[in-house]
């Protein structure tokens, strides 16, 4: 693919997905309490419980789980979007203008 024609797809996905974030930063609302009126994770025996069951591992998925699981709310999706969008315009680009290999052909 022509470099040129690459960098124009490129700018329109990060334009795109940039325009994208910033309507939803805009349109995002406050996040939602936790329907049980507070975070289980801060709490120790909660906490002591799940180590309990699983061991460290467990307690570690649990606040994984929690923090991807934040990536999708309100303004924080935003960022998501921007990044998102900014990696995939950067990875079109380099995969589009990677140089073809030249293959041997048996005549």
């Amino acid at each position: 693919m022509e470099r040129r024609v690459a960098a124009r797809i490129s700018q329109s996905i990060a334009l795109l997905g940039l325009g994208s974030a910033l309507v939803v930063y805009v349109l995002a609302s406050e996040p939602q309490a936790n329907p049980l009126g507070y975070d289980p994770l801060t709490n120790k025996k909660y906490v002591h419980e799940l180590q309990q069951f699983g061991g460290k591992a467990n307690v570690a998925t649990a606040e994984f789980m929690q923090w991807f699981d934040s990536l999708w709310h309100g303004k924080t999706l935003a960022a998501t979007l921007a990044v998102l969008s900014l990696v995939t315009a950067w990875l079109f680009w380099w995969f589009a203008t990677l140089p073809k290999l030249e293959t041997q052909s048996k005549a």
